[in-house]
């Protein structure tokens, strides 16, 4: 690895000039001092890699994470990255998900950011191509006739130049580094685009899910209410009931009937969303989703990065790293324009020259010429524009150090919340049950003329809403699960 080492503000930093198979080593060097990396921005001359001293920065294990049932690794990194069964989604046992999100990992966003990289990747090879000589080839003739008694000439050339500016100062190398950092930002973009729609797909298709279970657990109620309903008119006519219990029925009735609109508007809307999200006409994942009924289970014991391994693998905080890297380059560029610049300029080719007299003839044409030029004065632009460089470094660094943070709080906010989605689900499980028990035994009761129709109609909303609360639950178990996994860099 090729570097350059330079101090700035009592701080010392490399300027790593290797090429792509040392990057990864670099890059863990770097992320590790992800919390120090504005401060050191400020008056550095070279791409920003903090020494191995910063590394305390980073903490060494996750607050949350003894709570969920997601494990440090401590396999390979190739088992860390990507468990024995495939990516983070095989924890859902959902085929249907699974396609989803196979289909989510090509929508309009991803091929947009492919594009984007494709046209980073065409800026390198410019940036490239201005450090190389340049050839050019001219053909040319002229023809005068001033007039009837004028001499009348002509000049036929055919020439070859070549050009060459040396690049004594480095600029050139410099902003072509930086355009394969913007090249390597763009291609961790498309990774990120990928995540982000992935995570969308999760979110759209757990409310779908979940608006169609609790559709069904409406449903439940509304037969459980109808089979009350009846049973209370048969007894308010045989005069072993009162009327208030047909009244009471009619009106749980209705209000259970009432919700079914609102989830099937909701159970509509999220497939629409995914429709739109995967690029496809409304109503073609109706068939698909036709046989989607409940929220899937999530199996959590998944392996779990660590902070140091989540800030060197998210590909939105590469971008960003990246990014600063190129704001690093371009400031290194501006720099060195201050220098003087040599230039070699060649030229070789023939001539005709036909005018009438003894002066006609034919000859070879060559010429080289050399020279050194600098700037005097510019009214200041070379200094603003390094200036404005030195801006647009620091604020890469800050930004890189504000996603690093924010990557770490979503790891740990996404830890919190499994652990609590965990534990509701297992307490909301339990109250089903006891709901459950609870509706039969007042059902008894009420067949039996021991319990008022009351104690029916409010046990079973009692079920029905613990019903549905549950699936909620499960949904934001699910969701959480996958935001965890997408936070911790296991997009795929």
């Amino acid at each position: 690895m090729n570097s350059r080492r330079r101090s700035c503000g009592g701080a010392a930093v490399v300027v790593a000039t290797s090429g792509a198979d040392a990057r990864g080593h670099a890059r863990r060097a770097w992320v590790a001092g992800v919390l120090a990396l504005s401060a050191a921005a400020a008056g550095c001359a070279g791409p920003l890699t903090p020494p191995a001293e910063t590394l305390a920065d980073v903490p060494g294990a996750w607050t949350h994470a003894s709570a969920v049932r997601m494990p440090a690794a401590s396999a390979s990194e190739d088992d860390r990255s990507r468990s024995a069964t495939g990516p983070w989604w095989m924890a859902v046992g959902d085929p249907v998900l699974h396609s989803l999100l196979e289909q989510a990992g090509e929508v309009a966003t991803v091929r947009v950011a492919r594009e984007r990289l494709a046209e980073a990747s065409a800026s390198l090879r410019a940036a490239r191509a201005a450090m190389t000589p340049e050839v050019t080839a001219s053909v040319g003739g002229v023809f005068t006739a001033p007039g009837d008694d004028a001499i009348r000439q002509s000049i036929r050339s055919a020439t070859i130049g070549l050009a060459y500016d040396f690049d004594v100062s480095g600029a050139r190398d410099a902003r072509a580094t930086a355009a394969r950092a913007r090249g390597e930002a763009r291609a961790e973009a498309v990774e990120a685009a990928r995540i982000a729609a992935r995570e969308l797909c999760v979110r759209l298709y757990t409310a779908y899910a979940a608006a169609t279970e609790q559709r069904q657990v409406t449903r439940q109620s509304v037969r459980a209410f109808e089979d009350a309903l009846a049973i209370a008119e048969s007894r308010a006519r045989a005069r072993l009931g009162p009327q208030v219990d047909v009244v009471q029925a009619r009106a749980a009735l209705a209000a259970a009937r009432a919700t079914l609109p609102r989830l099937e508007a909701a159970r509509e809307g999220a497939r629409l969303g995914l429709e739109a999200l995967l690029g496809l006409r409304p109503g073609a994942l109706a068939g698909s989703l036709g046989g989607v009924d409940t929220v899937p289970a999530v199996d959590a014991d998944r392996p779990l990065r660590t902070p140091l391994e989540v800030v060197s693998r998210r590909p939105d905080l590469r971008v960003a790293e990246r990014e600063l890297a190129a704001a690093s380059a371009g400031r290194i560029a501006a720099m060195q324009d201050r220098w003087p610049r040599l230039t070699l300029g060649a030229l070789l080719g023939v001539q005709s020259v036909r005018v009438a007299g003894p002066l006609a003839g034919d000859g070879l044409v060559s010429s080289l010429v050399a020279g050194i030029a600098g700037p005097l004065f510019d009214g200041g632009r070379l200094e603003a524009q390094v200036d404005a460089a030195r801006a647009r470094e620091r604020a890469a660094a800050i930004a890189y150090r504000q996603a690093a943070l924010v990557a770490l709080s979503e790891v740990e906010e996404g830890l919190s919340t499994l652990a609590q989605a965990q534990t509701e689900d297992a307490l909301m499980a339990a109250s089903v049950d006891a709901a459950t028990a609870r509706l039969a035994l007042v059902g008894s009761r009420w067949r039996s003329g021991l319990s008022p129709f009351l104690d029916v109609v409010l046990a079973e909303q009692a079920l029905q809403a613990a019903n549905a609360q549950r699936v909620l639950t499960r949904g934001r178990r699910l969701e959480t699960f996958a935001r965890l996994s997408t936070a911790v860099g296991a997009g795929s």
